[in-house]
């Protein structure tokens, strides 16, 4: 009899969507300042702590994973290895691969082109984004994986040679740009301004805007297809308990 008991208790337990307190939920991460950042071999940040506090409210402990973000993207294609993201935009063709939890996590921050101050003059005179990216004398440097809006990947679909994206992480983009591997790149500017705190003020580079064409998309929490659905909508319980705002992707 008390069996029955047990029995029942954990399937009106795995039904609630709640996980068990033992459970852990792998989570990658990579250096992307400063709401994520690598301390002593360990992540730190307002994102770290976001997600964190999202795993604790579901029942489950956290096992970090250190990865690239296209890394990250992969993996999640691959549908294989059992593991939630950081924050992701959105797209049709991403979430036909990937669980997206339906709760805005966070947004991404304003955009600024990054150049050498040498070249900061022939890009502002170009005036916008598409002129930039569409100059093939200016080679550009950008990360792989990375959803730039619009006005970016109309000109990425078109694959130019003089644009790389071999880039895994922001501070790679800017160390490129200053080590004369590239003209420009495209970085949040909250990571730009922590990359000039960390490099002493960058000095021979500069920051340009984007001409108001890389609007502030927003993010949400990206799980693997191997996510079972019991711990999927025991996130979906937690971020609906801490008041995190809902979406409709459908109608997005």
């Amino acid at each position: 009899m008390l069996r029955i008991v047990i029995f029942v208790l954990v399937l009106v337990e795995v039904a609630s969507g709640r996980a068990f307190a033992n459970e852990a939920l792998a989570i990658t991460y990579y250096d992307y300042p400063p709401k994520m950042k690598i301390v002593g071999g360990k992540p730190v940040g307002s994102r770290i702590d976001q997600m964190a506090e999202i795993a604790n409210a579901a029942g489950l402990k956290v096992r970090w994973i250190k990865a690239s973000i296209k890394q990250e993207a992969d993996m999640l294609d691959a549908g294989k290895r059992k593991f939630c993201a950081t924050g992701r935009s959105y797209s049709p063709d991403r979430a036909k691969k990937w669980t997206f939890l339906p709760y805005y996590l966070d947004a991404l921050s304003a955009h600024v082109v990054v150049a050498r101050v040498e070249d900061a003059g022939k890009i502002r005179d170009l005036g916008t984004v598409d002129a930039v990216l569409s100059d093939s004398s200016l080679s550009g440097v950008l990360l792989g994986n990375y959803i730039y809006g619009p006005a970016v990947e109309k000109i990425l679909k078109r694959t130019p040679a003089w644009i790389s994206r071999e880039a895994n992480m922001v501070v790679q983009e800017i160390d490129m740009v200053r080590l004369h591997r590239a003209h420009y790149t495209i970085v949040p500017l909250q990571s730009w301004l922590a990359y000039q705190k960390a490099n002493e003020g960058a000095e021979g580079l500069v920051s340009i805007d984007t001409f108001g064409a890389m609007p502030r998309d927003p993010l949400y929490i990206a799980c693997s297809r191997a996510i079972d659905h019991p711990t999927i909508e025991s996130l979906k319980s937690a971020m609906k308990s801490l008041g995190y705002r809902p979406v409709d992707f459908v109608q997005r």
